[in-house]
């Protein structure tokens, strides 16, 4: 993930989240949520994209799991980075 980095805080309930699409993926598929792998703001296939913008993540300090897959030779792979979202000041 290039972008926001992993072990980070963020503010506000969305962000835009961005990465490199490595040589060789022919999918990439994101999960943001409130569960190591889970999806319970936001999961979908960004097909070659490069970023999305999520909203509707949680404010209150918990952690935000993110799920970043590629597909690469018919396997799925993945990484996960953490993040805390807070409310504005």
């Amino acid at each position: 993930m290039m972008s926001p980095p992993s072990n980070t805080a963020f503010i506000g309930p969305s962000t835009t989240f961005s990465w490199t699409v490595p040589a060789g993926v022919s999918q990439i598929w994101l999960d943001v949520g409130a569960t190591i792998g889970g999806s319970q703001v936001y999961g979908a296939t960004q097909g070659m994209g490069s970023s999305r913008s999520v909203r509707g993540i949680p404010t209150d300090g918990a952690p935000v799991y993110v799920r970043l897959w590629t597909l690469t030779g018919g396997a799925w792979q993945f990484i996960d980075y953490i993040y805390t979202a807070v409310a504005s000041t």
